[in-house]
């Protein structure tokens, strides 16, 4: 029987791309890797430093992804694999899929 988690991992094919991104919730930010992405969503790992206190997220959590020199997007918390978190992106107007569109360019870059 598949779980929603395992169904949200297949709903969208997901491309490699490791890319320097933060993710902001309410006045926290924390630096991660963009790991994958598809039009639906993006897979990140957290960045590791010394003396950074780490964000605190939960599932359904909202957030703000930036990734410098491509743009800004929304996402919800979908899930919370180990050093990392999943998004699903929030669409919401033309910029946000501007911002996957280039996201998705910069894989051949």
């Amino acid at each position: 029987m598949a779980t929603p988690d395992s169904n949200q991992k297949k709903r969208a094919a997901r491309i490699g791309l490791i890319k320097l991104a933060f993710l902001k919730k309410d006045d926290q930010a924390i630096g991660c890797l963009l790991q994958d992405i598809s039009l639906t969503g993006a897979h990140f790992a957290f960045v590791k430093l010394p003396g950074i206190v780490p964000l605190t997220l939960a599932i359904g959590d909202h957030v703000q992804l930036v990734v410098d020199e491509v743009g800004e997007a929304v996402g919800t918390v979908a899930r919370l694999p180990d050093g990392g978190v999943a998004l699903n992106f929030d669409v919401l107007n033309a910029s946000e899929t501007a911002f996957i569109e280039a996201l998705q360019v910069a894989i051949n870059t």
